[in-house]
């Protein structure tokens, strides 16, 4: 939707700290006959599992999941790719997955329906792995609003482009399809409310896991708040 140029200079804004080269998705996933054909390959033998993930999948062996039947579009383009809706069980072993992400899926969800999946998340998971969690953080979301700056998000959001008002914009990217809202403090609350204590807030393209530093890629860092939890081993019994 904006030219590289543009991405590079707005990367500069957010971040300029961080040393980064610019490609184009279309010259990063390749063309033609073999669509993967810039993406080094990564036999690192750890199972990868990116949730809701629409048409923003991730290569190096990692396995795609959505409730959209994207199989057609994801083999055409080299990925790895499988239906799953999450509210239900996930179809993976217990203790059988080294690193999960989803990002901006858990707002659309429920609270119950997003419990029982971290519950999920948390069976499938080994111990040691590492789950990155993407959501939109209200309180930014409240503080734009506040601050008369809900039209700078009108580049991310068509309904929020063509809001009538701040108020407007506000209501429509806060709900956007969403079922509930967090902030740092709620989902924090939630992860360790499902088991989790490991939990830490990670700033925009930096995790604890050098795989997905390098093989994930995030949204929104204007938006977005970035949590990531290591499922640790339960203490044996004396």
């Amino acid at each position: 939707l904006k030219p590289k140029e543009w991405w590079e200079n707005k990367f500069k804004q957010v971040a300029p700290n961080y040393k980064v080269e610019i490609i184009d998705k279309e010259e990063l996933e390749g063309k033609g006959e073999n669509p993967a054909k810039f993406i080094p390959s990564s036999p690192n033998g750890l199972t990868k599992i990116n949730f809701g993930s629409y048409i923003c999948m991730n290569y190096h062996g990692w396995i795609n999941h959505d409730i959209i039947d994207l199989t057609d579009w994801a083999s055409r383009q080299g990925f790895k790719f499988l239906v799953c809706d999450v509210t239900k069980p996930l179809p993976h072993r217990d203790n059988s997955v080294d690193i999960l992400t989803h990002s901006h899926l858990l707002e659309h969800l429920t609270r119950e329906e997003g419990e029982n999946f971290l519950l999920e998340c948390k069976r499938i998971m080994k111990d040691g792995a590492t789950m990155r969690i993407t959501i939109p953080n209200s309180s930014t979301i409240v503080w734009q609003y506040l601050n008369g700056k809900m039209k700078d998000w009108g580049e991310f959001n068509e309904e929020v482009d063509k809001a009538d008002d701040d108020a407007d914009a506000f209501w429509k990217l806060l709900t956007n399809n969403h079922k509930t809202a967090y902030d740092r403090q709620s989902l924090e609350q939630l992860l360790r409310k499902v088991g989790f204590t490991d939990v830490q807030e990670k700033e925009f393209c930096r995790s604890s896991s050098k795989v997905i530093e390098e093989e994930n890629i995030d949204y929104y860092p204007e938006l977005s708040l970035y949590m990531e939890v290591t499922k640790t081993p339960k203490p044996r019994s004396a």
